[in-house]
């Protein structure tokens, strides 16, 4: 039985007499006090008081007649009493229930608003530690972009949590804030033998590690046939939006000179390497239809990222500009696409490639309250097994099923021998990888976004 109930017939009632500890124990086992049979409103009941054919069940410490729940619908035994699949309320835990905010900002697979992830994550915790969460992260209603929004999800008010997974691109301007406990689980080794040395770089500021690395990201450029294109496509990539245009010059100035020679100044002053801007027109140029439309920068794309999608799936051949994991999506919509290139986007010359982290940090407002839940939750969300879950959808097995998504543990990636696309990526990876900025950019995206998009008549 161990956590689950046997269904009706698949064990013989008079082989067993007891549940304690989550497992049945067999009457010669273990030597019971003959003088009691079963447990039933919190006490023992004397043999023959119940007939035991007329129970099923115990919930809430008392026994449940045959037929009054339908066992598919519950999963545990805990502390006698059951809880039912992918309930999502709150427990309490060392006298407070713990909250999770998981980054959102990946494809929606199963289109249920990655419900199924949150239910797998919930459910895989419990499973490993007997502790019961709330797992949130809805895409549609999340908002992980906004310091004000920070501040609240890290704050100390009702809708605060106490674990946030967070893109580190903004870690300075939480740390400032004072909303991120700092070491927040000692215990593990946040280095280059376990993580991606950028992505170590990344969750640290003046030299304290303020989260543990989740994923990496970063855009690129990938080669795809697909069965069901009919015309080559030069390029299909998106290059407007606040975020995403100030990411292109970031990727073409770190190309060019390498992540120690970015400063706040490089986001301050108006683009004075008018190369980079020119690789950025050179390569968006590409993307241009022969009627004269360019879906790229004339915000087609920057409004409907599924257009991308189609695009590439309706291209006999097309070079691809994106992330790992919009490019992923291509390869879940239609099976039949082949990856047969990936290289880091061509916007400098010494071939370095801006990544970007995301790690999960801790409210500093809760940590003290709830700090060994939020160690255990850490250790168990940034562990090889569960990345390797997350990534090859656990949530939602199918054949050959991968998110794309890039872990930032090394040793996921000696995991995935039958997805040759993550050998293809961790080859660009370890040759190019170096960090993208973890401050300054949430202040002078809006500025260095219009600046470049007037240089570049977008």
């Amino acid at each position: 039985m161990h956590r689950q109930l046997s269904p009706i017939g698949e064990i013989n009632p008079h082989q067993w007499e007891h549940i304690k500890r989550r497992q049945s124990i067999p009457i010669r086992e273990k030597q019971i006090n003959p003088q009691w049979e079963h447990i039933k409103h919190r006490q023992l009941i004397p043999i023959g008081e119940i007939n035991l054919p007329q129970w099923e069940h115990i919930k809430h410490r008392q026994l449940i007649p045959i037929g009054e729940i339908n066992p598919p619908q519950w999963e545990h035994i805990k502390h006698r009493k059951l809880i039912p699949i992918g309930e999502n309320a709150n427990t309490v835990t060392n006298g407070a229930a713990l909250r999770v905010l998981i980054y959102p900002y990946i494809p929606d697979l199963k289109g249920d608003g990655l419900k199924s992830l949150r239910q797998f994550i919930t459910r895989e915790f419990f499973v490993q530690s007997g502790i019961k969460i709330q797992v949130d992260g809805d895409p549609a209603t999340t908002d992980l972009y906004t310091l004000q929004n920070l501040k609240t999800y890290l704050g100390a008010g009702p809708s605060a949590y106490d674990l946030v997974e967070v893109d580190t691109i903004l870690l300075g301007e939480m740390v400032k804030a004072n909303l991120l406990q700092p070491n927040p689980n000692p215990g593990i080794q946040v280095n280059s033998e376990s993580f991606f040395r950028f992505a170590v770089d990344s969750v640290k500021y003046n030299g304290i590690v303020y989260g543990i690395p989740t994923l990496v990201c970063s855009n690129f450029l990938a080669t795809l046939t697909s069965p069901k294109g009919s015309q080559e496509v030069d390029l299909i990539g998106n290059f407007r939006g606040s975020w995403t245009l100030p990411g292109h010059y970031l990727n073409g100035y770190v190309n060019k000179l390498g992540a120690s020679t970015m400063d706040a100044g490089v986001l301050s002053n108006p683009p004075e390497h008018d190369d980079i801007v020119q690789k950025i027109r050179q390569l968006s140029n590409r993307c241009a239809r022969c009627d004269g439309r360019n879906p790229c920068t004339d915000n087609t794309y920057n409004n409907d990222s599924n257009a991308m999608i189609s695009d590439v799936i309706g291209s006999k051949k097309s070079n691809f500009l994106a992330y790992s994991e919009v490019i992923g999506q291509v390869l879940y919509t239609e099976p039949g696409v082949q990856v047969d290139s990936v290289i880091a986007p061509p916007l400098g010359g010494a071939g370095y490639l801006p990544m970007y982290t995301d790690a999960l940090v801790a409210n500093r407002n809760t940590y003290e309250a709830k700090k060994e839940d939020i160690k255990k939750f850490m250790k168990f969300y940034t562990s090889v097994l569960f990345r390797h879950q997350y990534a090859l959808c656990g949530d939602m097995p199918g054949p050959n099923c991968a998110r794309y998504v890039l872990p930032a543990n090394l040793g996921f990636y000696s995991l995935v021998p039958s997805h040759p696309f993550y050998a293809m990526l961790y080859e660009v990876i370890t040759k190019s990888g170096t960090p993208g900025p973890n401050h300054e950019l949430y202040y002078k995206k809006d500025c260095l976004d219009g600046i470049l998009s007037k240089a570049l008549k977008y």
